[in-house]
């Protein structure tokens, strides 16, 4: 049975190892930070999520993933669109921890300076 210390251990492992794993050089495909299937598989997690500290959690670990993946000239805009659309939804609630705000707002700063540079790259 999946309890809320499990999730919450598995996001905490999830966070170290995308916060602590980078490959040099030739290996730099086989960076876990770099696996846009990760980043749908948390992002597809909030839907299911009602924990306010685990969804906090789960926000930071999307915006860890979002700054990491981002390649000014290959944006991903399909995850960065489902996240969008899932937030809303989130936000729709009637309370929420001040840390999932906190972790909203920074993965929204995250994608709103990527589309900058990306626009800023194309022109």
């Amino acid at each position: 049975m999946v309890t809320k210390e499990y999730l919450m251990l598995s996001l905490r492992l999830l966070s170290r190892l995308v916060s602590q794993v980078k490959l040099e050089g030739a290996c730099r495909e086989d960076d876990i930070t770099k696996k846009h299937d990760l980043v749908y598989i948390i992002i597809s997690m909030i839907t299911e999520l009602e924990d306010d500290e685990i969804l906090a959690q789960t926000y930071s670990i999307i915006g860890y993933l979002f700054k990491n993946n981002f390649d000014a000239l290959n944006f991903d805009l399909d995850s960065s669109e489902k996240f969008i659309d899932i937030t809303k939804n989130v936000l729709a609630k009637e309370k929420l921890d001040r840390g999932v705000y906190l972790n909203i707002i920074k993965v929204l700063g995250i994608l709103g300076a990527q589309s900058l540079i990306t626009l800023k790259n194309s022109q």
